[in-house]
């Protein structure tokens, strides 16, 4: 994909424009799954920390997005058909549920370490994959044990541990040229020349959005090299 080409996406399933639509069917699905992702989220911790796995706990930082806002943005990067997205963190899988249902991508993947978390992703999947006609999986994986193969790279960074931020920006090396980094904050760590200069990445654009239970800036790279 050409870093100085414009994307322009083709005509896709019906929904594809309205937002509305997107949002009242995943929110529909979710309101089924009789768990909520931060109850599910705070538990693990919990007995993570009742394990003596401090380490492991301070990892496990949880947010969601808002469907509508995250459908609207994903759909204004005007895609070319055939798109993939790769959700890292993708906790209960509602980014790429919302990603499948706008009809701009082709495959939705979402990568999990919790199980619990990865079941409810999977619970969903089951009612979801009957309204889209996007390819979607999820692993349940340490999200570093994987390749980043994807066209959007969804990397909710502010949910991350130095520690691991130092693996994404390792990470970052193996991404290919044109794919689009999708990264909640402003200023990233991905902005810091120290830790990803060698990654070759240009800021496109910022916005802040719906996010969780307030606001959240995103900010969109693509990698150039």
């Amino acid at each position: 994909m050409s870093s100085s080409k414009k994307r322009r996406r083709e005509p896709g399933p019906a929904g594809l424009h309205n937002i509305q639509v997107v949002d009242n069917e995943v929110s529909r699905v979710y309101s089924k799954l009789g768990r909520d992702a931060y109850t599910v989220a705070r538990e693990h911790r919990a007995k993570l920390r009742s394990e003596g796995k401090y380490s492991e706990s301070e990892a496990l930082q949880y947010g969601e997005i808002d469907c509508a806002a995250f459908s609207r943005l994903l759909v204004g990067l005007e895609l070319d058909s055939g798109a993939s997205f790769l959700d890292i963190g993708s906790g209960s899988g509602k980014a790429v549920h919302v990603a499948a249902s706008t009809g701009t991508f082709s495959k939705a993947t979402g990568v999990e370490i919790v199980e619990d978390l990865h079941m409810m992703a999977l619970k969903a999947k089951d009612e979801m994959e009957k309204t889209t006609i996007t390819e979607i999986h999820f692993i349940n994986d340490d999200c570093f044990n994987c390749e980043w193969h994807a066209t959007v790279l969804f990397l909710p960074i502010t949910c991350f541990t130095p520690e691991m931020v130092v693996c994404v920006c390792e990470k970052m090396k193996t991404v290919q040229k044109g794919c689009l980094i999708l990264c909640t904050s402003t200023l990233t760590p991905l902005d810091d020349d120290s830790l990803c200069g060698a990654t070759s990445l240009k800021r496109l654009s910022k916005t802040r959005i719906r996010y969780g239970k307030g606001t959240m800036e995103f900010t969109v790279y693509e990698k150039i090299s």
